[in-house]
């Protein structure tokens, strides 16, 4: 893809241009008027989301109002008729109260020092929960002036119940009360109204897709049921409304929540039910942005494809007007990269008359004198790196020829080292360069004396001494010309020994270069192969014995693997004959 890219800029440059010019004030004016759009719905959501909890709101302390009138109704009637009087027509009385109205689920009357009378409806209560919520009207009561308590989830099924009271006054200064418990289920329709939308079906709705009711303390007294998942994720819209109980016309808010697992952007809304005596609960709903931005996103949706729509027929008009001009342009592109990547035989066809054409023409005229310049470059190269080579085979030679015994050594050397650094994988040009370090390994032995080379008794001491420099010698001599000093390593470190021992500078290990390294097992190769005044030629399976023995000492064990390999694959060839021993040269 990006060859392509980069063959046909001037095509893609055109297509940018014109697709730019067709849809960026297309998209321009779009994206204003679906700002605009989403502006205009998030501010009628919130409208219709507060008023909505408002009204809510308004009809929940109702709710309660009546119900405490009604509590106080009944305690001045039974105050006009001659105070308490615990009886039997008491009970039947107030039970009479429960049968007509379903959201009492009981009314009790409360004697200072005697128990209560209670009448129970329907609903399922447990006895000690009713007990606690008659006890706490009755308390409240004892204070003087009606009470209406705070709202709590009561019974398995969580049924928000509250209760309220009012005194009734008997003599001594004591006073009794009437205590009232009402289910508040009835207070909120709006927890299972179906939400109503427009006959265009944008989701403005008066109810949104969940509501729900908290206390004081921020508790969940209801929910709708598609309002549960979402009440349980508006923690932060309550903690604001908690936070500010000066709000009264009510608090909208924009936030992120939790819904199913999922995150979401809510838009929120709470308003405050004034209950008396300082007790109030919050309404509040929540509809996703999502679904009260999907008008606007149906309009965005449907300017894309309108853009999508422009964009394909603008490219498939800037494609045919601009393939005229780009198609030749294209064509000298994939040239040049030809060129560029070493391929000067490649030509151009260009049918054109203009400029286009005129560029093809001198491209290809360049291309041919380059593609003769390169050749006779190569030529002039490869001329050059046999001449390099013949030099080293001739300094090798000069090298051997200062002692019989060695004549062919460098040669030989060279071929056994090329051999195992193919056996070890290494790159052609490593190999390469390690055959001519076995050429070059002893080229030090120029500066060595004659008398001290071909003696051909064991040195002396301080003979050896001297015949021990000739590495340096070499590296000394190999530095002065910058084309051989990658090939140091292996004349200046082919004595050194992987226990430390060896020399010049007593490197052991990995600190020796692998050049060397192999050099060094090449070199002990060819004099045990062969004759030498120290010592006669060795059969290939004692050498080999040897040299093994040896690995991990003196020589580097996957080296000396590696020449085994070499020997048994038959890269190294060497003219040997059967002995007593095993085979000899």
């Amino acid at each position: 893809m990006r060859r392509i890219l980069a063959h046909s800029r001037i095509l893609y440059s055109l297509l940018a241009v014109m697709l730019a010019m067709a849809l960026l004030p297309l998209a321009i004016v779009s994206w204003r008027l679906i700002s605009i759009n989403r502006t205009s719905l998030l501010a009628a959501q919130r409208s219709v989301q507060i008023d909505e909890a408002k009204g809510n709101a308004l009809a929940v302390e109702a709710f309660v109002d009546g119900y405490a009138r009604q509590t106080a109704a009944v305690a001045r009637a039974l105050e006009l008729s001659g105070g308490l009087r615990v009886d039997v027509d008491l009970a039947a009385r107030l039970g009479e109260l429960l049968r007509d109205d379903s959201n009492l689920v009981a009314i009790a009357v409360v004697e200072p020092g005697g128990p209560p009378v209670v009448a129970r409806g329907t609903a399922q209560l447990p006895e000690s929960e009713l007990a606690k919520l008659v006890a706490e009207g009755s308390s409240g009561a004892s204070a003087g002036g009606s009470y209406v308590g705070q709202p709590q989830r009561a019974g398995d099924a969580g049924v928000p119940l509250i209760a309220m009271s009012h005194p009734i006054p008997i003599e001594g200064g004591r006073a009794g009360a009437v205590v009232s418990i009402v289910d508040m289920t009835a207070a909120f329709p709006f927890l299972n109204a179906v939400p109503r939308r427009d006959h265009g079906g944008e989701a403005v709705a008066p109810n949104p897709s969940g509501s729900f009711v908290v206390d004081d303390h921020g508790t969940v007294l209801a929910s709708s049921r598609a309002g549960a998942p979402a009440a349980d994720g508006v923690s932060a819209l309550v903690d604001d409304w908690l936070a500010h109980p000066d709000e009264s016309g009510g608090l909208t808010r924009e936030f992120g929540a939790t819904v199913d697992g999922q995150s979401a952007r809510l838009l929120g809304s709470v308003a405050t039910a004034e209950l008396g005596g300082g007790r109030r609960i919050g309404i509040g709903s929540v509809v996703s942005r999502d679904v009260a931005m999907a008008h606007a996103n149906r309009m965005t949706a449907q300017t894309v494809w309108a853009g999508l729509v422009v964009a394909f027929v603008t490219a498939l008009i800037a494609i045919l007007f601009a393939g005229y001009i780009a198609n030749p342009i294209k064509e000298l592109a994939t040239g040049a990269r030809a060129m560029a990547d070493g391929d000067f035989s490649r030509r151009i066809h260009v049918w054109s008359n203009n400029e286009t054409g005129q560029l093809a023409e001198d491209f290809n005229r360049m291309a041919e004198r380059l593609n003769s310049t390169v050749e006779e470059m190569r030529d002039a190269a490869v001329r050059n790196h046999e001449l390099f080579i013949g030099t080293v085979r001739g300094l090798a030679a000069a090298i051997d020829g200062k002692d019989p015994y060695t004549r062919g050594h460098s040669e030989r050397v060279a071929e056994f080292s090329s051999a195992m650094a193919i056996e070890l994988g290494l790159p052609e040009d490593e190999v390469e360069k390690i055959r001519i370090s076995g050429l070059m390994h002893d080229v030090g032995k120029l500066a060595i004396e004659d008398k001290i080379l071909r003696k051909p008794a064991a040195l002396t001491d301080e003979e050896f001494e001297i015949m021990r420099e000739h590495p340096e010698r070499g590296a000394r001599i190999m530095s002065e010309i910058p084309h051989m000093r990658e090939y140091i390593p292996g004349m200046r470190f082919h004595h050194e020994m992987m226990n430390g021992k060896g020399y010049p500078l007593g490197l052991e290990g990995d600190q020796i270069p692998l050049m060397a390294k192999i050099v060094s097992v090449a070199d002990s190769f060819d004099a045990m192969t062969t004759n030498r005044p120290y010592q006669k030629q060795m059969p290939i399976d004692l050498v080999f014995e040897k040299i093994r023995e040896m690995a991990g000492i003196r020589y580097d064990p996957d080296v000396v693997e590696a020449l085994v390999r070499a020997y048994d694959n038959g890269r190294i060839r060497l003219r040997m004959k059967k002995s007593g021993a095993g085979l000899s040269q």
